[in-house]
């Protein structure tokens, strides 16, 4: 190859890295103009998570231009004298799939306001997705999903989670690196009352003590009980009405299971409206107010705690069969 071509390649190489890094500077200046320019600063704007609506439905931290969003500060005053009405969450027929794959089968669901309602079932009956569509994550295919007395199909998750309803995701997703203060404060980004997230912080470490013994420690050298104690905690400080916990006992020690579960009750005893997701129902019949199980994408029972009584139906309905306990019972 002659000098003046290897030359001239040389230079469009130089040319074209010199331009590919002044794109990149511009991106982290605007990024950074962002972030000190609104007057809250944005998980979207500093970590460009815009598109990720779990995070949307755990912090509720996009921000929400009224006048887009169409909100009337008349119907979300009348949405804070909720009260008189019982129905927290109301399910009606919900159908939902991915791709060709039929994961619920016309669910019908009702979760009372101030109750712990449980939903149980063997893996893959469509426990998770069912808190999806309540939580905004997945579009329905049919059916319809009211939270406190209006319908939030077709609502974004991180409005949703403003307006009340957080979700606790399966496996937790707390952030490893930042201590457990920051995870603390990141969820009560949003909010504006500093004030009363310093006390909100406070009573959460009053219901989780060992978080106040690892509070400036990072999270991610927590044990797998004390993260999921982090995770409900996050979720306190977002204020909910309505808290969704997707299997709060996975992986976790049975001794690390009753502390969670007792942390649980609890935050009902304070007035929060429960809709926990579990696979196991070794401590439901002791907590739940009322009880569905799914099995294939659809409800084969809905009853209350008190009428579960022995929990033989409950077996019933998980299995599909019933169990012959005597004959487990082996010399």
């Amino acid at each position: 190859m002659p000098s003046n071509a290897r030359t001239a390649m040389v230079l469009l190489k130089i040319f074209r890295i010199s331009f590919l890094y002044a794109l990149t500077a511009v991106r982290h200046i605007e990024h950074f103009r962002l972030s000190v320019s609104r007057p809250l600063w944005t998980v979207d704007s500093c970590y460009n998570w815009r598109h990720n609506k779990s995070c949307q439905a755990i912090f509720g931290m996009v921000r929400v231009n009224p006048r887009q969003s169409g909100a009337n500060p008349r119907a979300d005053a009348t949405e804070s004298n909720f009260g008189a009405e019982r129905q927290m969450i109301d399910i009606k027929d919900l159908h939902a799939s991915y791709g060709q794959l039929s994961a619920l089968k016309g669910i019908d669901l009702t979760v009372q306001a101030g109750e712990i309602t449980f939903v149980v079932g063997p893996n893959g009956a469509g426990k998770s997705t069912l808190l999806k569509c309540i939580a905004g994550l997945l579009k329905p295919r049919a059916g319809s999903v009211t939270f406190k007395g209006k319908s939030i199909l077709g609502e974004q998750p991180e409005r949703l989670c403003r307006n009340g309803l957080a979700l606790v995701p399966e496996g937790r997703h707390i952030f490893a690196t930042l201590t457990v203060e920051e995870n603390l404060r990141l969820a009560a980004m949003h909010r504006k009352d500093s004030a009363e997230v310093r006390a909100d912080i406070e009573k959460a470490i009053e219901t989780f003590p060992i978080l106040g013994k690892r509070f400036k420690g990072a999270a991610g050298y927590l044990s797998g009980g004390e993260q999921q104690q982090l995770a409900i905690a996050r979720a306190i400080l977002l204020k909910p009405t309505l808290m969704m916990i997707d299997e709060p006992s996975l992986g976790l020690a049975p001794l690390v299971v009753d502390q969670v579960y007792d942390s649980l009750k609890k935050l009902n005893e304070t007035g929060l409206t429960l809709l926990v997701v579990e696979q196991s129902t070794a401590r439901v019949l002791d907590l739940a107010d009322r009880v569905a199980v799914l099995r294939n994408g659809k409800v084969v029972l809905n009853q209350s705690g008190d009428q579960l009584g022995d929990g033989e139906a409950l077996e019933t309905a998980y299995f599909g069969y019933k169990v012959d306990h005597a004959a487990l019972v082996t010399d």
